[in-house]
């Protein structure tokens, strides 16, 4: 059974960075390598470095999330069934979001810019 050792915590970003104000986007990788944002790492580490701050850092505590998961991985020791049953049911939360009826239309400087990415 986990316990709070197991827990993501900024103890993770405090030894790294030295402080913690790298502590979300650390969450982000975390949430990121556990599928749950219908967003690819490559695409979440893209509008890092558009943002243009710390780019490094913030791709560093990103990529210290995304390890997070996988070093605590139940995937290690699963049985092949119990790691398809839980890739379905990811899969499935994920597709319910993407398909989800949109609220808000994409504006404009969104589209021009998932263009100019894909773009050659």
């Amino acid at each position: 059974m986990p316990g709070p050792q197991d827990r993501p915590t900024t103890e993770s970003v405090d030894r790294a960075f030295g402080n913690d104000k790298y502590a979300n986007i650390f969450l982000l990788g975390l949430a990121s390598q556990s599928g749950v944002l219908p967003l690819s790492p490559d695409d979440i580490e893209w509008g890092l470095e558009l943002n243009g701050v710390k780019v490094k850092d913030n791709q560093q505590a990103f990529r210290l999330g995304r390890q997070y998961v996988i070093e605590r991985s139940p995937h290690a020791t699963a049985a092949p069934g119990e790691v398809a049953q839980t890739q379905d049911r990811r899969t499935a939360a994920i597709a319910t979001v993407v398909n989800a009826p949109r609220m808000i239309a994409p504006t404009d400087s969104s589209s021009r810019r998932r263009r100019a990415r894909t773009t050659p």
